[in-house]
């Protein structure tokens, strides 16, 4: 028998990454628990433990200001659901000052009893390529 918190927690997922790959940060925050992490992994400006949702907002703001809104996820290409995290694999594209990165990102967010995402971590396929187009 499917667990109906699966597609409840894909739901919430998806619509998080849409808001968030438009810029829309405040329709996404109301997807998150109060005490969500998010962690950005890597060697850059960006890079850090996120705990609360307006630490969250305001990371994902300043990716959005160091790429000049050009950060997207283009193309999602895998779901992955187990019981108490979803994963997302997608294509992304920025560009900032002359230079473009283009990688797969793997968004892996961990659920609570409330079905709120409670922690979200974001890998990058080749973390060093985006150490170098983020900056220190």
């Amino acid at each position: 028998m499917p667990d109906p918190h699966h597609s409840v927690r894909l739901a919430a997922a998806r619509t998080f990454l849409m808001h968030i790959g438009r810029g829309d940060s405040d329709e996404a925050m109301g997807l998150l628990s109060e005490h969500v992490t998010y962690r950005a992994q890597g060697d850059n400006a960006l890079a850090g433990l996120f705990v609360g949702r307006d630490a969250v907002a305001r990371h994902l703001m300043a990716l959005v200001e160091r790429t000049s809104g050009t950060y997207e996820t283009f193309k999602r290409e895998d779901w992955m659901i187990g019981e108490h995290h979803v994963a997302g694999l997608a294509s992304a594209h920025a560009q900032s000052n002359g230079k473009i990165y283009r990688g797969r990102t793997l968004t892996l967010m961990t659920f609570n009893s409330a079905d709120e995402i409670e922690g979200i971590t974001v890998f990058f396929e080749d973390q060093h390529a985006l150490d170098r187009f983020i900056g220190p």
